[in-house]
């Protein structure tokens, strides 16, 4: 871990309206391409540092002009990282060792469980719900409510095991920038050290 990335941490665990923002945003680009209107919110200045500080090069990737083919591009990153075979294939249950079978019941029931506490439905389109996104969405709810000990069981118990197998392999698995950036803020929003 490097001291700027630590400093990020520090920075966003000071602040938990900036935890918030920070696990919805990657949330987000885990669950979604990069288009136009992201592209937008990724180059917003403070944005912009952070992903910089994390992953030297973003600044430049994504600040520069953007044609379609730039898109279409990014569009291929992440499939290439997210749902093709060779990637990481964003899903708590594929990262806990074991098959998913072995936490599959403990892990929907934890967030069963999270989402019944915080009186809000879980899910996206067809996609399972221990998808990273989701996850993430969840908790950022229930620490915007003032509710973290309804997520603690579900960040102590199976989150951060996932997050810290994930991370550094989806680093590993793309030269993309962006995403190289989002692994490292996602596994600096769950560390503990």
């Amino acid at each position: 871990m490097t001291t700027s990335a630590n400093s990020v941490r520090s920075d966003a665990a000071a602040d938990t309206g900036a935890q918030v923002s920070l696990a919805r945003f990657v949330a987000h680009f885990l669950l979604h391409e990069i288009d136009e209107p992201g592209l937008e919110v990724l180059c917003q200045p403070g944005m912009l540092d952070v992903l910089e500080k994390l992953e030297p090069g973003c600044h430049d990737y994504l600040s520069r002009p953007w044609r379609a083919d730039d898109f279409e591009k990014a569009a291929v990153d992440y499939c290439s990282l997210f749902i093709l075979p060779k990637g990481a294939p964003p899903f708590v249950s594929a990262w806990l060792g074991g098959t998913p079978h072995e936490h599959g019941p403990r892990l929907l029931a934890e967030i069963g469980q999270v989402s019944a506490k915080l009186g809000i439905e879980v899910g996206y389109a067809n996609l399972p719900v221990d998808h990273f996104g989701i996850v993430l969405t969840l908790v950022a709810e229930a620490w915007e409510q003032d509710a973290r000990e309804a997520v603690t069981a579900l960040e102590d118990g199976l989150l951060r095991s996932a997050i810290e197998s994930f991370s550094p392999v989806a680093r590993q698995r793309t030269q993309n920038v962006l995403y190289r950036a989002l692994a490292s803020l996602l596994l600096q929003l769950f560390n503990r050290s």
